[in-house]
């Protein structure tokens, strides 16, 4: 008997402040994307105390061009953190392993 498969679920993305309120959430669900902001998660309270970081356009276009490497990434148990950069994204963080496989 054929074994069905069910597909992975697409990855959810969160968006702090520093990645741009508007510009980068807007951006991925424009692409099909499911995308949280810190306010929409946390308030808009928790969002004002968070500071900028590089210019939202620069944060698009590095979604964007590792959105496959994202993806991917995202098949993988979690939960972790991983960074997006210009050309590459990287495990910033990962629960401490507490001897369970």
């Amino acid at each position: 008997m054929p074994r069905s498969h069910t597909p992975p679920e697409p990855p959810q993305f969160f968006a702090d402040r520093s990645l741009g309120r508007h510009l980068l959430p807007d951006a991925l669900r424009a692409e099909g994307h499911v995308a949280h902001t810190l306010a929409s998660v946390y308030g808009e309270q928790r969002a004002q105390q968070v500071t900028a970081g590089p210019r939202g356009d620069e944060q698009v276009e590095r979604f964007l061009v590792n959105i496959n490497r994202i993806a991917q990434r995202s098949r993988k148990p979690g939960p972790w953190i991983c960074g997006v950069y210009e050309d590459r994204i990287a495990q910033i963080w990962a629960p401490p392993n507490d001897g369970r496989a």
